[in-house]
């Protein structure tokens, strides 16, 4: 039987820039470190708010390390934003899944 093991390096979701500016592009990511064959990721995208305006779907990179996830969204009021992001499927190669919770990533906005 095929088991699904994955370690979150760090539940946090990497911030870039560290502090942006209203209507700058915003790139957060994050890495699964995922163990097994056949493993896929699935994310919807965030949904838009007042605040903030997602610029295209997510995108999922298979990388050595892991799997990259990485939204990329514009910012649209100061403050210290608290984005929710999606939760992250699992899909093993038997159909067989399990989702992640997508978490929450800080934005910094000066004005």
């Amino acid at each position: 039987m095929l088991v699904l093991l994955f370690v979150l390096q760090g539940t946090q979701w990497a911030v870039s820039p560290s502090v942006a500016t209203v209507g700058d592009t915003v790139v957060m990511e994050r890495l699964l470190d995922l163990t097994g064959v056949g493993i896929r990721a699935r994310v919807s995208p965030i949904e838009p708010t007042s605040t903030i305006e997602p610029l295209g779907d997510p995108v999922v990179s298979y990388e050595v390390a892991g799997v990259l996830i990485r939204h990329t969204i514009a910012v649209f009021a100061p403050g210290t934003l608290q984005v929710d992001l999606p939760g992250i499927e699992l899909l093993r190669a038997d159909g067989e899944f399990e989702t992640v919770d997508g978490g929450t990533a800080v934005v910094v906005v000066a004005s």
